[in-house]
């Protein structure tokens, strides 16, 4: 039944264009650094919202799930952005879904390493308990976890997908 996916930190907007593309009835917000709105390729369905989130932490309010793939590990505020997509999220039943790589692993360590040293160190891959524990915290309800691992990935990574149902 959700019909609008926010993906904050969505990029050029991979996901909210598969999203779209699902149901003629669903639409998307993609939320990420000013700029990046400007260089991605313009779609009738997707919305876009130019905002730094170390700086200023707004959201739409009008998703059902809001969505972040591969972003919290690199915002060292990443439990505030949770608690403000949760007051964000107005809908009955909205969701809030984190899509993050496992640290565990040869190949979460050295994902891990790129990451820490990509950011100037100062961010890292999270863990998975840890976003559940703030995942669960920001909604008011219980988490389930999905994992999932892409057999073409060069780099062999696993990946979690924490869902958590904002509380009534």
């Amino acid at each position: 039944t959700a019909k609008t996916l926010v993906d904050v930190g969505g990029g050029y907007g991979t996901f909210a264009l598969a999203w779209v593309s699902s149901s003629p009835e669903r639409d998307a917000v993609v939320v990420d650094l000013p700029g990046v709105a400007e260089l991605s390729p313009a779609h009738p369905k997707i919305r876009r919202v130019s905002v730094d989130l170390l700086e200023s932490c707004e959201m739409s309010s009008d998703g059902d799930i809001y969505f972040f793939a591969n972003v919290l590990h690199l915002l060292p505020n990443w439990r505030e952005v949770l608690g403000v997509a949760r007051s964000a999220a107005r809908h009955a039943n909205a969701m809030l879904a984190v899509f993050e790589a496992r640290p565990e692993g040869a190949a979460g360590r050295w994902f891990d390493l790129q990451i820490h040293l990509r950011s100037g160190r100062i961010t890292s891959l999270l863990d998975p308990r840890e976003i559940e524990e703030a995942l669960g915290a920001a909604t008011g309800s219980g988490t389930a976890r999905f994992s999932y691992s892409a057999s073409g990935d060069p780099f062999r990574r696993e990946f979690q997908l924490t869902v958590s149902k904002v509380a009534g």
